[in-house]
């Protein structure tokens, strides 16, 4: 919608992921590629047009094929849900106005690491 391109938007996904590790670990995000693709093919709209974060912190981070910390320190757990958000900021959807209407995929990768 006009609004959508105007002022961005933003998506919860509930429970996306499941955590267990018995240490303080981090969380990261990275992208499979630096470019979304479309019908397989690899397009001209960049991976950091994405942004993710952890539903719960206000900061996302912009998709890349370099890891990015979406948690910090986080505490030990065991089978913790997280939410997650996907957002696309208002500048970068203006971007997508001239793209064609199809649906473009990215391979979103989760890794944490045990502190």
């Amino acid at each position: 919608t006009p609004a959508q391109y105007e002022q961005g938007q933003s998506k919860v996904i509930p429970r996306h992921l499941r955590l267990s590790n018995n240490q303080n670990f981090e969380l990261y995000v990275r992208s499979s590629s630096n470019y979304f693709t479309r019908s397989g093919i690899q397009s001209n709209v960049p991976a950091n047009t994405l942004e993710v974060g952890v539903s719960q912190a206000p900061a996302t981070v912009p998709l890349s094929t370099t890891p990015q910390k979406i948690i910090s320190n986080g505490n030990p757990v065991l089978d913790q849900d997280v939410d997650i958000r996907y957002s696309i900021p208002a500048d970068k959807a203006r971007n997508l106005l001239d793209k064609d209407k199809t649906t473009y995929t990215l391979d979103v990768i989760y890794s944490f690491t045990a502190l």
